[in-house]
């Protein structure tokens, strides 16, 4: 856009007229071509006409008019005959005392001649001076018409201020729904036809426009200007350009500014870069929580948990079942039975149903295959990921109480506790051991000798009592009756002899096994079979092990024929016979 100043020049000018009381005259305008004139840049009003070199063209002014008390036009037309030149510098001068009254910088233009019959233009340029009194002081009082004054820097301050306007409400770029929207199918890249504003210029795209997206990554920019021509309708002029970086520029005078739509990264993907909305909206979306984006907007989501006075929970999902296993999910109540009714035990067999099974308190309505009776509770802790190990507690109907261990699929062990709701019977012994430990008890229809039954191997140990021993192997003795019936085990330290405790007295009553008494205690004597021993004069026998049942006497001085009888005495341990040596 073109910049016009008022001299210091001409105010001097003016002063010094006013004193000599004669008017105020400007009548030359001189034209000039300024390399490097920057027309955006304010001018300086102790500027001065260019060096000669510069100047293309003086011309006189061609007409003056009043426009009011305190403004005047000053008019000049280059006609066809003028040129051929370009120029970007205008001044206004009083051409008697050289002085430079106003300056224009605008951008480059040409004047261009008719020659043999190529036709070449008319260029009109006016200067509006404004100031108070100025057409007293310049004695200018023929009306100005209308092809003087220059409505273009109007009109074009007129579009400037209406730009800067919609800045003020849009900001550097606003756009609207999908307008401008940078998308692809497959491999080709497109813009989504719509409306946006680029530095208060409203740019429309009626409808998609494909685009040729090569080298990446890289930027997808919106290019706009104002463009029109005097007798035309002016209106934005946009462009798409795909490049790495853009700025603003100015091309034949004109002005563009541009703006990053989207950004394509080295993989294809777009990053939408536009601003949604006017300017408002904008901090709006910054300022507040919009209801179509469900909270996906907030800047903090552990702030606004904290702020609503929400836990960690708020992060972590729930189960979807009373048994979903899935990782770092919040337990329901009722969660594997816990906190609320149990798990039904679906499957048929207990050793079917649990093995892979998560821990948590499981029940069924009858006893199936387990150790308890009746409907049943039953409390599942599965160890490792893999299902193989385990621990299953039940609790019967009947107040039974057992424990089963998996120790790898489809290896189970069993043991039943007893209480004295749970009492074990002559005809239901079962053992509960550990380390040997056992159960004793009495066999069926014999109230006189205990056993014992090994936990694990089922083998069955005869027991014999104090009394059962002494009533056999000596003349006299008692029994353990069965209603004394007591636990059994083996002292600390001894694994071989077991012992009973009463049930009521506490009372040790030492036990003996079958096998040590047979071991240890003799079951029968005997004498072996008879033979001789011939005896001699003077000379005295004695046999280890044997005793005399008889002699045989001949009566010879020398003994010759005279025999001793001899049997050997024998015990009977264990079912083996041995001869009694002598101690």
């Amino acid at each position: 856009m073109s910049q016009t100043v008022i001299t210091k020049a001409f105010e001097a000018l003016k002063a010094q007229q006013g004193a000599d009381n004669s008017p105020v005259t400007l009548d030359e305008f001189v034209f000039a071509n300024v390399p490097d004139l920057n027309i955006t840049d304010p001018i300086d009003r102790d500027e001065g006409v260019p060096d000669t070199s510069l100047i293309v063209h003086r011309e006189a002014v061609t007409r003056t008019g009043r426009v009011n008390d305190n403004a005047v036009v000053y008019s000049v037309v280059l006609g066809a005959k003028v040129g051929d030149f370009e120029f970007n510098w205008i001044g206004l001068m009083n051409k008697a005392s050289g002085t430079l009254a106003m300056i224009v910088h605008a951008p480059t233009q040409k004047k261009i001649a008719t020659v043999e019959g190529q036709q070449g233009n008319v260029l009109t340029r006016s200067f509006l001076m404004e100031y108070s009194g100025a057409a007293e002081e310049t004695q200018i009082n023929t009306p100005a018409e209308t092809w003087q004054i220059d409505f273009a820097a109007r009109m074009a301050g007129m579009d400037e201020r209406q730009r800067l306007e919609n800045v003020d409400i849009y900001g550097a770029a606003a756009f609207f729904g999908d307008g401008w929207l940078v998308a692809r199918d497959g491999a080709q890249y497109h813009v989504t036809g719509g409306t946006g504003y680029v530095a208060g210029l409203r740019a429309e795209l009626a409808q998609n426009q494909d685009i040729t997206v090569t080298t990446k990554p890289v930027k997808v920019w919106l290019d706009v200007s104002w463009q029109g021509t005097l007798t035309s309708v002016w209106d934005v002029a946009h462009k798409i350009a795909v490049s790495p970086a853009q700025v603003d520029y100015v091309k034949d005078g004109i002005q563009h500014y541009v703006f990053a739509l989207a950004e394509i990264d080295a993989d294809g993907n777009i990053t939408d870069l536009r601003p949604k909305g006017s300017l408002a909206e904008q901090q709006g979306n910054s300022d507040f929580v919009r209801r179509d984006k469900n909270l996906s907007d907030l800047f903090s989501v552990s702030d606004a948990r904290r702020n609503m006075g929400l836990g960690s929970a708020a992060t972590v999902d729930a189960q979807i079942s009373v048994t979903d296993t899935t990782i770092n999910r919040l337990m329901r109540v009722g969660a594997f039975g816990l906190g609320g009714n149990r798990i039904e035990v679906s499957s048929s067999g207990l050793y079917d149903f649990f093995p892979g099974k998560p821990g948590g308190h499981y029940g069924a309505g009858s006893k199936d295959d387990r150790l308890t009776s009746g409907w049943l509770n039953a409390i599942w802790t599965q160890h490792g990921t893999d299902g193989k190990y385990g621990s299953l507690l039940e609790i019967g109907s009947d107040c039974g109480l057992a424990l089963h261990i998996q120790s790898g699929m489809g290896v189970w062990s069993s043991t039943r506790f007893y209480s004295t709701e749970y009492k074990p019977s002559a005809n239901d012994i079962s053992a509960i051991a550990q380390d040997g430990c056992h159960i004793a008890g009495f066999r069926s229809g014999n109230s006189e000798l205990p056993y014992m039954r090994h936990t694990s191997s089922g083998d069955v140990i005869e027991l014999a009592t104090r009394a059962w021993t002494n009533e056999t192997f000596q003349p006299k003795g008692n029994f353990i009756a069965q209603d004394v019936c007591s636990m059994a085990g083996f002292r600390s330290g001894n694994s071989t002899l077991p012992y009973m405790r009463h049930t009521t007295s506490n009372t040790v009553i030492e036990l003996a096994t079958k096998s040590w008494v047979s071991e240890n205690h003799v079951r029968d004597m005997r004498l072996g079979a008879r033979n001789r021993q011939l005896m001699k004069y003077a000379v005295n026998y004695e046999v280890a092990g044997n005793v005399v049942t008889g002699l045989q006497i001949e009566g010879e001085v020398d003994g010759t024929n005279d025999y001793i009888v001899l049997r050997p005495l024998q015990k009977n341990i264990n079912g083996t016979w041995y001869t009694v040596s002598q101690v």
